[in-house]
């Protein structure tokens, strides 16, 4: 019994044979949280189910255990089983006993738990560092064993579940410079796995997410870091909250971990590590040792990868350069141990003419630069040097190449190899000897031409250029700023936004000589890039348009001038009226010669006074002054009557006459301009400005054009108003002979038949012919009112009826036989028609004889109407057939007549569109009679007037 219970830390329990407690150590009763008072008595079995069990955790089987060899009073020898106790979990080492103190006693259970806590968890460290080493072990073999086509990632992704069980692991690139990482495996539970992709509705592998600063700065450090925000964080917050929330139910997850990988003190990949709620913690040690061999492993991947890409790199660069690459060794014997296939574009040899010949290199080398190779070949050349080199390709061109060649030399300091880089630089050298002629022609050139930085500064600058811009010496010009050549900063900043903008600028600009002069030059400007990083340059070139310019501007000056007269002159032809005229001229030179007061007079019919007809710009009180000019004395006279220009301004020494008159118009210069037309004076005009006290020689040139220009407009303008007036006093002479007299004639024609009718005998012949000189009078005065009416009103056609016209027409003569011959037409005509056809019938009853017969036919020709009146009386000579349409002829052989009847009938039927002429009835035969013929256009065939 003592020594059962020797140890004080056990914690006993003594029950009898039949399970009856009855005692035990404070440990136990501490552990079973029962005191002995209460236990005493009490069924061992009921007190182990009711305080032990319930302290075991979880499905431990060793509950169960224990209880089934209590109910069989089996004992047990030895059982393990953890204990949750207030300090944590301990682990215990249960064992039951039935003793018997002396034989023929009483047998009783004793029930001991002895705490194995720190046996135990010594034992599993050890367990664990043993997997850990052995995981470790397989890792680092693994890892250093890897081929090429390994998937390095997915490799240390399963290891690191493996160190980790139940986590989810992700590996990835980082490029922190970019701040990228690059999702490259993903290791754990495939059915958890399978449930995060379809979540996230895509695979996880292949994503490059943006890195924040937070998880930035945590991978800059290097170590193992907590990721506090979880998933949302771990995911670089770039996935939804939402999916964040369901990733982390669906997978339980606990702790995340960010684990850098990095290696001199770069990071180039990452692991993060979702751990298991309720799983194991995670070993950082481990982990860290782990990473130390990852990192090495990456290394050793990127640096072999490296080595292969720079491998590859090489050899395509050796296969594919457009440069030669070669290696010639010299011992023991001369041989070729490499050159690039690009020799054979360039020479026309291929490599193995080189391997097979190591002489052909040398053959091809143009004899003026074998001295070069030789002192090469003689080891002259100690190190790396650049030679350049003429040899003949294959088809006998020369070509240029330079040559980067590097000798190599054994311990004694004899040559041993020679390698090299040669590039084709025959095209450069075609440049260069293009920008040696084109320098030659740019210094030989007669435009200045110049080269400065893009500051200004100038470096160069041909000839041409010195001398425009007053040098001798370059070095005198060089290292100045081209804007001290200007005489206007604004062109300056002009030009500087143009090239940084566009790169060029042309454009005049005012120029200035070194000796200060200034003139016009038309500047161009190109910005020229520089080269790698060399600055850019400005290229100038520019020419003097000084004299050009001022020729321009004289000649637009003149050209305005010519302008303005030629304006004037239109405006004198197409004026319908003197004020029109006027009006338009003032509006015109006013503005081109920049005054501001203008007049114009002209001459009364008895050339004593000169009245103001027209004015602009002048005040009341001034136009009160000089609305009438006497020109009978001077200086109006000098004007007026001598036709002189005169021209007054406020300068020194003016006269009290000049002074008055400037007064009086209020000016500071007056120009007083006649207006003449065929050297008669008609007018003047006025110009005044208070701007100027003087007008230059050109002004006064243009206005004395003007002068002249005006006059002969302005003398039009008078004779048309005296030609109005003339008409005006015609119209109202025939008005009285239309009229008046055309009444008094009525009144004597009734006189006239007054008397017939009473007289006899001869007193009846007097009175009938009285009245037959009557009748003749009333004829002329109806063709007089006709001709008037035909120059007066515009012609308004319209279609008329030609055969009620005729019949008409024939109807006024019944006395005499006519036969007509036509049928119903519309013809394009007027109210005047009947006029053609009756003084045509008129004619050839008066002139026909007692015995005419006439005949009127009308035929239809191609869109117009032929009308023929025929007689049979004396007919007309062929002589007068064309002048018997004029005014006042009349046909020989005709008794009498004014010659107005076939003048109006020629008017009309011209009025009509038509054509009349006369013929012989008979042809050939005018003694026969006479046949007047006449065309009007058919309506419908064309269109009115």
């Amino acid at each position: 019994m003592l020594q059962a219970i020797a140890d004080p830390e056990d914690a006993l329990l003594i029950a009898t044979h039949d399970l009856a407690v009855i005692w035990m150590s404070q440990t136990m009763e501490r552990l079973l949280g029962l005191t002995l008072h209460d236990a005493r008595g009490a069924d061992l079995g009921f007190v182990l189910e009711s305080r032990l069990i319930p302290l075991l955790p979880g499905e431990e089987p060793c509950g169960s255990a224990l209880l089934t060899a209590l109910r069989r009073s089996e004992e047990v020898p030895h059982l393990t089983c953890p204990v949750r106790t207030v300090t944590g979990v301990r682990w215990y080492d249960y064992s039951s006993a039935r003793l018997q103190e002396e034989p023929g006693s009483e047998p009783f259970w004793i029930v001991r738990l002895h705490d194995v806590t720190c046996k135990v968890r010594t034992e599993n460290e050890l367990q664990r560092c043993r997997r850990t080493a052995s995981l470790l072990a397989d890792a680092a073999t693994e890892l250093v064993g890897l081929s090429p086509d390994t998937d390095i990632y997915a490799v240390i992704a399963r290891h690191l579940c493996a160190l980790v069980p139940g986590a989810t692991v992700i590996v990835s690139t980082a490029d922190i410079r970019r701040g990228t990482l690059t999702t490259r495996a993903v290791a754990g539970d495939a059915a958890l796995l399978a449930g995060a992709a379809e979540i996230l509705g895509a695979d996880m592998r292949g994503m490059t997410l943006t890195l924040p600063p937070a998880i930035r700065s945590i991978m800059l450090k290097g170590g193992i870091e907590t990721v506090l925000g979880g998933i949302a964080e771990a995911a670089l917050g770039q996935l939804p909250k939402e999916v964040c929330r369901r990733l982390e139910e669906y997978g339980r997850i606990g702790a995340v971990y960010c684990i850098p990988f990095t290696w001199k003190g770069e990071v180039f990949g990452s692991a993060v590590i979702f751990t298991r709620q309720g799983g194991e913690a995670l070993d950082t040690d481990t982990v860290d040792t782990f990473r130390g061999l990852a990192a090495i492993a990456l290394q050793r991947r990127c640096a072999e990868t490296g080595l292969r890409e720079n491998e590859e790199k090489f050899r395509l660069l050796a296969e594919h350069a457009q440069d030669i690459i070669y290696r010639f060794v010299y011992t023991p014997v001369l041989h070729v141990a490499y050159v690039s296939p690009s020799v054979a574009a360039i020479t026309g040899h291929v490599p193995e003419e080189f391997y097979a010949d190591p002489s052909l290199y040398l053959s091809i080398i143009h004899p003026d630069d074998r001295p070069k190779i030789d002192s090469l070949l003689r080891g002259d050349l100690r190190e790396s040097a650049t030679l350049t080199l003429r040899e003949r390709s294959r088809d006998g061109t020369v070509i240029w190449m330079e040559h980067h060649v590097t000798p190599i030399f054994d311990d004694t300091g004899n040559l041993v190899a020679v390698e090299g880089i040669s590039r084709n630089i025959t095209a450069r050298k075609r440049v260069e000897e293009q920008l040696r002629i084109r320098d030659a022609a740019i210094e030989s050139s007669p435009t200045p031409f110049l080269i400065a930085t893009s500051e200004g500064t100038i470096s160069s600058a041909n000839a041409a250029a010195l001398e425009q811009l007053g040098y001798d010496d370059a070095a005198a010009l060089i290292g100045r700023n081209v804007r001290e050549f200007t005489s206007s900063s604004d062109a300056a900043e002009a030009i500087t936004r143009a090239l940084l903008e566009t790169g060029s600028y042309r454009g005049e600009i005012p120029g200035r000589r070194r000796n200060g002069r200034t003139t016009t030059i038309l500047l161009s400007a190109r910005a020229i890039a520089g080269a790698a990083e060399q600055p850019g340059r400005i290229a100038v070139s520019f020419i003097d348009i000084g004299d050009r310019k001022r020729a321009e501007d004289e000649l637009k000056r003149r050209a305005r001038y010519l302008s303005v007269l030629n304006e004037v002159i239109g405006i004198s032809v197409a004026s319908l009226s003197l004020d029109d005229l006027l009006e338009s001229v003032l509006l015109k030179v006013l503005p081109l010669l920049d005054v501001d007061r203008g007049a114009i007079y002209i001459l009364d019919p008895a050339r004593k006074k000169a009245h103001l007809r027209w004015q602009h710009g002048i005040p009341e009180a001034q136009r009160a002054q000089n609305r009438v000019l006497d020109i009978r004395h001077w200086p109006e006279n000098l004007v007026f009557v001598a036709g002189q220009p005169w021209y007054i301004g406020r300068t020194r020494g003016i006269g009290a006459a000049a002074g008055r008159l400037l007064n009086r118009f209020d000016v500071s210069a007056l120009a007083c301009i006649p207006l003449l037309a065929d050297s008669v004076v008609v007018g003047a005009l006025y110009l005044g400005t208070r701007k100027r006290a003087a007008f230059s020689s050109d002004e006064k040139t243009i206005l004395e054009a003007v002068g002249r220009a005006v006059g002969s407009g302005l003398l039009k303008m008078l004779l048309l108003q005296q030609l109005e007036d003339a008409h005006q006093e015609a119209n109202l002479y025939l008005d009285i002979l239309t009229h008046d007299i055309g009444n008094t004639e009525n009144v004597s024609t009734l006189y006239a038949d007054l008397l017939l009718e009473t007289l006899e005998g001869e007193k009846a012949l007097y009175a009938a012919k009285l009245r037959a000189s009557i009748q003749k009078s009333i004829e002329i005065l109806r063709s007089v009112s006709t001709i008037r009416k035909i120059h007066e009103e515009s012609p308004a056609l319209k279609p008329v009826d030609l055969d009620a016209v005729l019949r008409g027409e024939i109807d006024h003569v019944p006395s005499v036989p006519i036969t007509y011959d036509g049928f119903p037409v519309t013809v394009w005509a007027d109210e005047l028609l009947a006029e053609v056809p009756g003084n045509l019938i008129g004619n050839a009853v008066r002139f026909g004889g007692s015995d005419v017969a006439i005949t009127v036919r009308v035929e239809e020709l191609d869109g117009e109407v032929l009308v023929s009146i025929e007689d049979t009386g004396p007919g007309i000579p062929d002589a007068q057939k064309e002048a018997i349409f004029h005014r006042f002829e009349r046909g020989r052989g005709r008794a009498t007549g004014q010659g107005l009847g076939l003048y109006i009938v020629r008017m009309l039927v011209t009025r009509y569109g038509g054509e009349v002429r006369v013929e012989d009835r008979a042809c050939g035969r005018p003694e026969e009679g006479a046949a007047f013929r006449f065309t009007l256009r058919k309506a419908g065939a064309g269109e009115g007037i």
